[in-house]
């Protein structure tokens, strides 16, 4: 799979067994997804951010900065992509998780490291960031 040709591949390839180390905060996000205030809920929860605000701004923040998890990598497990196809929420989604991805990758390579299920993969593949979309 070219990166060239699939924007999001570099992003979402799986861990290896070496990046897989124990110390990983792992975040999982459950099947079936569909609201995007259950997402933010779901986030809130599970990265324990101390100032987390519900609204993609704040996602958007906190998977930049990751600095209450003091050099913790953090692993995003879905089970399946959130929100249907075609829907604008699962764009906005997946470009921020890209976004946050490819910033980790320049400062701290495998620090934030995001997961779809196979089947899935696909379909990511089959998207381009939309970054001209305002959040």
């Amino acid at each position: 799979m070219s990166s060239a040709n699939h924007p999001y591949a570099l992003c979402f390839e799986p861990l290896s067994p070496a990046q897989n180390a124990t110390g990983v905060l792992e975040v999982t996000i459950p099947a079936r997804i569909s609201s995007k205030q259950t997402l933010l809920e779901i986030y809130s929860r599970q990265l324990g951010c101390p100032w987390f605000g519900h609204n993609w701004d704040a996602l958007a923040d906190a998977l930049n900065d990751l600095s209450w998890l003091h050099y913790r990598p953090v692993v995003i497990r879905h089970d399946d992509l959130p929100f249907g196809p075609g829907r604008r929420s699962r764009s906005l989604y997946l470009d921020l998780l890209a976004e946050a991805v490819s910033r980790w990758q320049v400062d701290d390579p495998g620090r934030l490291r995001v997961l779809f299920p196979e089947a899935d993969l696909a379909g990511l593949c089959s998207l381009a960031p939309r970054s001209d979309q305002s959040q």
